[in-house]
């Protein structure tokens, strides 16, 4: 893989740091990332086995890794529920713990939960805090799955969605499809 650093001093278009912006070359595929200490997800390739390499470093668990700025920015409590689901993995496995298949299946629910989000304008819960750029409340939490749903049958196998404490964070998931 082919490194090359350039634009130093570019701004990430993602959160607006600056850093160097980096890019390499993995097959046909390039990968671009700012080093300012954090990975956006959004235009990662996704047979990069870097991806892989990075969750079995940090031997975390799930969900606060996922929710770790430095190791992914963007993603919250919400969303990290949201992609452990679609992944089907559970919040409290641990990051050094997954196969390929888990690796490329959590990958794939980051860039289509995040891709979601975006589309959906984000999520505005109960309390309407988030609103968009025009003022209006995003759209996101209609297509929640778990998120807020405690009790609540689940969308594939009708069991109940359950809804657990840590960090004194709530942590929605589905006992039957994630493991």
């Amino acid at each position: 893989m082919a490194e090359t650093l350039h634009d130093v001093g570019a701004r990430c278009v993602v959160c607006g740091k600056g850093g160097a912006k980096k890019t390499d070359k993995s097959g046909d595929q390039y990968r671009t990332w700012y080093t300012h200490g954090s990975t956006h997800f959004i235009g990662m390739d996704v047979h990069d086995v870097g991806f892989g390499r990075m969750l079995a470093e940090r031997k975390s668990k799930l969900k606060p890794l996922l929710m770790d700025q430095k190791f992914i920015a963007g993603i919250g409590n919400v969303y990290s529920d949201e992609i452990l689901f679609e992944a089907g993995l559970k919040w409290e496995r641990q990051s050094d713990s997954l196969s390929q298949q888990e690796v490329r299946r959590l990958y794939r629910a980051i860039s289509e939960t995040l891709q979601g989000a975006v589309k959906y304008r984000g999520s505005s819960l109960a309390d309407e805090g988030y609103v968009d750029l025009f003022g209006k409340p995003g759209e996101y939490q209609d297509h929640h799955q778990v998120y807020g749903r405690e009790g609540e049958s689940c969308n594939r196998c009708r069991r109940p969605i359950h809804r657990a404490r840590y960090s004194n964070r709530s942590t929605f998931y589905c006992d039957a499809c994630q493991v």
